[in-house]
């Protein structure tokens, strides 16, 4: 299923978002285990943010690119070049182009240049869906809210295989004891006090034998479920 993309021109959302500590221009490599380690080159904090999100959760990830190569829209009389930011591809599904803007860049004071950028990006989208692409408009209302992002990074420290493959072995062992509908704390429990169940519930998760509730942030007292 796409993620939900930003509507541009709508109501201006409430910027309920994570604060912005970063700069116009600021670049960053983001590793991508999904994928191997990929480093992914990102130009900003907010696209930083998105890949994170990505890596986090799209469990289904094939691949993603960094600037893939242009598409033509035609916009106000002529074809205009487009490159996006990324190029998402999950199993299963259509490839994704994204575009990560701010709020800012996205709805400018001036009225006309506010209607031109929204018919700008409904031309885009409209190009994309006739090659074959979705198209996704990414935003702080969609990037830098809570518990999201939060979580998200909290599974990026245990993303890697540095966590001991022992460890996880005892985990998958334990969740054969617990129901369906279980919590770090029941983990904690039944593996002992010798391993910090909340590390290792949050590999499990990464590895999709369990799913911690996604509504709060991830916590020693969180529920989960085993998958």
């Amino acid at each position: 299923m796409p993620r939900k993309s930003h509507q541009v021109g709508r109501r201006k959302p409430t910027r309920t978002v994570v604060p912005y500590a970063g700069r116009d221009g600021y670049r960053m490599e983001v590793p991508v285990y999904r994928v191997g380690g990929q480093l992914v080159d990102c130009e900003s904090l907010l696209e930083g943010d998105f890949v994170t999100i990505v890596d986090a959760f799209d469990r289904d990830l094939v691949e993603i690119l960094e600037q893939p190569p242009a598409l033509k829209v035609w916009f106000a009389g002529r074809h205009r070049k487009w490159t996006p930011d990324f190029l998402v591809q999950l199993s299963r599904a259509r490839p994704e182009l994204v575009e990560v803007k701010t709020l800012e860049a996205l709805y400018p004071e001036n009225e006309v240049d506010a209607a031109k950028t929204g018919a700008w990006w409904e031309a885009v989208a409209e190009t994309a869906a006739r090659q074959g692409f979705d198209f996704s408009l990414q935003t702080e209302d969609e990037i830098r809210i809570q518990p999201l992002l939060w979580n998200a990074k909290l599974l990026g420290r245990y993303a890697d295989d540095l966590y001991p493959e022992g460890l996880v072995r005892r985990g998958r062992a334990a969740l054969l004891s617990l129901p369906q509908e279980t919590s770090v704390a029941a983990l904690q429990e039944l593996i002992g006090g010798d391993v910090d169940a909340f590390a290792l519930a949050i590999r499990l998760d990464w590895l999709g034998h369990v799913e911690i509730d996604r509504t709060a942030r991830f916590a020693r007292s969180s529920s989960m479920r085993k998958l």
